[in-house]
């Protein structure tokens, strides 16, 4: 009697892709239909294994259990990521009228002022500072020297390196430092001032100090107001 091959009843089934190139995926029903074949055309003489049988419809099971966990997973971090969302645009629209400082390198020169902070990890010999403008070109470079640990803050005056005043709008800053050894001392740039506003992009919210936007990421230090307690950086007037 010549053997009939027996049917294997996830042939085709896995990775298996349409002409128009969607993924199928074989379902219960259609599972149960090609085990009812499988059983139709076996070789008589060499029946399937009762076991192989219970052993396939198990690991169906245990695959569509895991595929449906996937999706109802997928669900729950899906809602989580739009309540966080939520919360998190909720809490930025509070913090308007706060003082915030943020981990930011930048400063709005208004009526030819401007301050530049930032944190030095221990005292310094030498810092230098550049500022830069709109187009990221340097228009004033800064040297200071002696300088403790903690927090600082360069007062400019606005004007360039020719001494011309500059106009009025959001500058950007660098910060390097070196100790009496000539080594290199961290130094962390960072923004102070009152939240006047909130932005929306993209479904999340941006925070305004003027003109200067910042991240929620980006903020360290929330207070009620200006002056409202703890240390003030120690002001370094223009150079």
């Amino acid at each position: 009697m010549t053997s009939i091959n027996s049917i294997n009843p996830f042939a085709g089934a896995v990775n298996s892709t349409t002409a128009g190139g969607i993924e199928s995926a074989l379902g219960r029903d259609a599972f149960l239909r090609m085990l009812m074949v499988q059983l139709q055309y076996q070789d008589p003489l060499d029946p399937t294994d009762s076991q192989q049988f219970s052993s396939q419809l198990a690991q169906f099971s245990q695959l569509e259990e895991l595929q449906a966990m996937s999706e109802s997973l997928d669900a729950s971090l899906s809602a989580d990521m739009l309540l966080t969302q939520s919360i998190t645009n909720t809490l930025a629209a509070s913090l308007i009228g706060k003082t915030v400082t943020a981990s930011t390198a930048s400063a709005y020169l208004a009526d030819g002022s401007a301050d530049f902070y930032f944190n030095l990890d221990e005292a310094a010999d030498e810092v230098t500072l550049n500022i830069y403008d709109e187009s990221g070109s340097i228009v004033k470079t800064a040297t200071l020297s002696n300088l403790s640990e903690g927090d600082h803050s360069y007062a400019w005056d606005g004007t360039d390196t020719n001494g011309n005043s500059l106009p009025e709008g959001v500058y950007t800053f660098s910060v390097s430092a070196t100790d009496s050894s000539g080594n290199s001392v961290s130094v962390s740039p960072f923004i102070q001032g009152r939240i006047t506003g909130v932005r929306y992009e993209n479904g999340m919210a941006v925070l305004l100090i003027g003109d200067i936007a910042i991240n929620l990421s980006e903020v360290t230090e929330i207070s009620e107001s200006e002056g409202s307690g703890g240390s003030s950086p120690i002001l370094i007037p223009y150079v």
